[in-house]
């Protein structure tokens, strides 16, 4: 081993020692936080929890992958989860979850929390983590998903375990998450490719299709069902349709308003909720385009590849900023990844290892 390797590795693992210390005070904290996390924030933080809760009591309830509340209900309820079962345990389920986070970037793709603009990314992301994840839910299921595909991120395996939790969770808890995959396929081969126009021609080809397909199967349109959930969740964050969906033609045109809304604040910023959504979603979409300019291989890529997709079935089926939010939260590890490998570069070539 030459002298540049032995200080390269030298000065990685000092920075990672300064990170171990970092990862376990943020656990503690983190941990002791979300104890009292329902007295911090407002009720409406908690209705996903208070619904599956209810749901557990049912003795009848089953996986069903039409009905994500019944589905999600019976997962905690197989791993020992009651109605009445204490908030700290809930607590300790994030915080296992976190602690397993924060070692996959940490013991398998080097963090560097010392970094002020890496510690500044996962100290927002934990704190999103900690307003949406600290109670029983939908997204923590995926995340924990990602988690286990994520583990295998550096080999050969990873893209056919990134697409089986797909496929395992859009099987079990909300179906159209299977609609990622061929999105993922073409959006991935076509930036290997460089053909980015095409990318844009096959995105609006596909909404197109999966608004076309949805109405044979269900007799309405894709835009009804979001104005149903909006008279659900009457949430101030809610993205509304333009039009009535009584077409083809609008219910295309109502999508692509929810994507741009997703992207740009079309109806103005309402809440404190979106600008948070937004200086998130700018934030993830500079890691994007910064990777592609910089370093534009095949595991960023995907990342890339699979952040659009999701943003594209979000504008199919999002109602809201808040839920487009949490979601987005699910594949948090991939984006502080791809800053991350960007980081420990610039940082070795400063310090001219």
């Amino acid at each position: 081993m030459s002298k540049k390797d032995i200080n390269k590795k030298h000065w990685l693992h000092e920075r990672i020692n300064e990170t171990k210390i970092i990862m376990v005070i943020i656990v503690l904290v983190y941990f002791f936080t979300s104890i009292f996390i329902e007295k911090i924030l407002p009720n409406n933080f908690f209705g996903d929890s208070m619904t599956i809760r209810s749901l557990i009591g049912s003795n009848n309830i089953i996986f069903n992958p039409n009905d994500s509340y019944a589905s999600t209900a019976s997962f905690y309820k197989l791993i020992g989860f009651r109605p009445n079962t204490p908030h700290f345990f809930e607590s300790l389920l994030s915080t296992v979850i976190l602690s397993f986070f924060l070692y996959l970037l940490v013991r398998k793709e080097h963090f560097l929390a010392s970094s002020l603009t890496n510690f500044a990314t996962l100290c927002i992301t934990i704190l999103f983590y900690l307003c949406f994840f600290s109670v029983i839910s939908k997204d923590l299921i995926a995340f924990t998903l990602i988690l286990i595909a994520f583990y295998f991120y550096r080999s050969p395996q990873f893209f056919v375990l990134f697409l089986s939790s797909i496929i395992i969770y859009g099987s079990l808890f909300r179906i159209y998450w299977l609609l990622i995959i061929p999105l993922v396929f073409v959006i991935y081969y076509l930036m290997n490719g460089q053909h980015y126009i095409f990318i844009f021609i096959y995105i609006m080809i596909f909404v197109v299709i999966i608004s076309y397909i949805y109405y044979r199967l269900n007799g309405t349109y894709i835009s009804f069902l979001r104005y149903e959930t909006h008279t659900v969740l009457s949430a101030n964050t809610n993205i509304n349709n333009l039009f009535p969906g009584t077409n083809l033609f609008y219910d295309v045109l109502n999508s692509l308003n929810t994507f741009g809304n997703l992207i740009i604040p079309l109806n103005g910023l309402g809440s404190s909720a979106e600008i948070a959504y937004y200086v998130w979603t700018y934030y993830v979409l500079y890691l994007c385009f910064d990777s592609i300019k910089h370093d534009n291989n095949h595991n960023n890529n995907l990342v890339v590849a699979c952040f659009v997709s999701f943003l594209v079935i979000q504008g199919l089926f999002e109602p809201d900023m808040g839920s487009a939010l949490r979601h987005q939260l699910i594949f948090s590890i991939f984006i502080i990844n791809v800053f991350n490998n960007r980081k420990v570069y610039r940082n070795l070539k400063v310090n001219n290892l």
